[in-house]
C-alpha cells in the first residue's frame, strides 16, 4: 500500500466519504488545502449515478487541466 492509499483509507475511515478521501489524499499535488480538495469533487453517485472514486479522479484531472479521454484515444490511432 502506498502512502496515498494510506492518506485516502484513513480520510475515508475519519468519516469522509470516497470522493472527498481521495481529493483529500491529493491536494497538495492539486495545490490546493484537504478542506479546499473537498470542495472540488461531487459526492458519490451525484452525477448519474457514477461512484464517488470515478467522480472524484474525473474531478482532479479537470482541475489539474489533464484530458485523459483525448490522450487515450491518441495512443490508440497511433497503435
Amino acid at each position: 500500500m502506498n502512502e496515498m492509499e494510506k492518506i485516502a483509507r484513513e480520510n475515508h475511515r475519519n468519516g469522509n466519504n470516497c470522493s472527498a478521501s481521495l481529493a483529500m489524499a491529493f491536494a497538495e499535488k492539486l495545490g490546493v488545502t484537504p478542506e479546499e480538495a473537498k470542495k472540488i469533487v461531487p459526492a458519490p453517485r451525484s452525477i448519474d449515478g457514477k461512484c464517488g472514486g470515478y467522480l472524484s479522479v474525473v474531478a482532479m484531472l479537470e482541475k489539474l487541466r489533464v484530458d485523459k479521454t483525448g490522450e487515450y484515444e491518441f495512443k490508440k490511432r497511433v497503435r
